[in-house]
């Protein structure tokens, strides 16, 4: 995966992310973390975390959480591990669609965050990728993904992305046998950038699939 543009942008992406609330951003399906925040010692999964805002509020929302952020781009992880220095993060240098080095460690997790991080990967690693993190998720896990919506050719030009459908992700995550359990689709971005809109998806694991 391309990491140029995040790296080259990393300080005004850093300041962008780390100025919304993580409830404001994730307000729609929040009500599904509820229980994974009570839950003691509940292991949350950030890939992607950028510069640490949503790891941030795991870490201090959640009942003496275990928390890792996954971010593969340098300079952005060097600022998500200052901005969240004092907390109880740890910080791992690796990327979809193996996640090589969090993979043979064989840990679960009971909540797993992928915000706009599939939209750089080509159907078959997409599907890859679900496979590995389905390995990750705990019996009862969520692994939540949000899909930006509307960029323009020079921004996914830019960034290296491409556009993905709801419906799309949802025929792809079958075959990794996630089921979908909660969706909201075309929500309104939070900066009011025009044309941008968001997909947020639920998935757990299927009924007759193992972790």
């Amino acid at each position: 995966m391309p990491y140029h543009f995040y790296n080259q942008h990393a300080y005004e992406l850093a300041n962008q992310y780390q100025a919304l609330d993580f409830d404001i951003v994730h307000g729609v399906w929040r009500h599904w973390l509820t229980p994974y925040l009570k839950k003691r010692h509940a292991a949350f999964l950030d890939v992607g975390a950028g510069a640490g805002r949503d790891a941030q509020f795991f870490a201090l929302s959640g009942n003496e959480p275990r928390v890792v952020a996954v971010e593969p781009a340098a300079s952005l992880r060097r600022m998500g591990e200052a901005y969240t220095r004092t907390l109880p993060i740890e910080w791992v240098d690796d990327a979809l669609p193996r996640l090589s080095k969090l993979l043979p460690r064989e840990e679960r997790f009971d909540l797993i965050l992928l915000s706009s991080v599939l939209t750089q990967l080509e159907d078959t690693a997409i599907v890859q990728s679900l496979l590995v993190l389905k390995q990750l998720m705990c019996s009862d896990g969520l692994l939540v993904i949000s899909i930006k919506h509307g960029q323009d050719e020079a921004e996914l030009s830019a960034r290296k992305t491409r556009i993905l459908t709801p419906q799309a992700l949802q025929n792809l995550a079958c075959k990794a046998r996630l089921q979908c359990v909660f969706e909201a689709l075309n929500e309104p971005d939070i900066m009011l950038r025009d044309g941008i809109s968001w997909h947020y998806l639920l998935f757990k694991l299927a009924a007759d699939a193992t972790p």
